[in-house]
């Protein structure tokens, strides 16, 4: 894991200078917007997902089944 730390600290500025020295400052936003943006829809979309899971678990506990005799 120290491995791939360290190589991440090594091209982390080699890439930061190549994207300094071709792109343009909007296209650099650009490139950190969109992804934050997917995350944000992503994480909204889980937080939607678990708590409907979490409302049907309580609505089943709140309601058990009758058992026929």
């Amino acid at each position: 894991m120290m491995g791939i730390g360290r190589a991440g600290a090594i091209q982390s500025p080699i890439v930061a200078g190549y994207a300094l020295s071709v792109m343009t400052p909007r296209a650099m936003n650009l490139a950190v917007i969109v992804p934050l943006l997917l995350a944000a829809l992503v994480a909204v979309a889980l937080m939607r997902v678990t708590r409907a899971v979490e409302a049907d678990a309580s609505h089943a506990e709140a309601h058990p089944l009758a058992v026929a005799e």
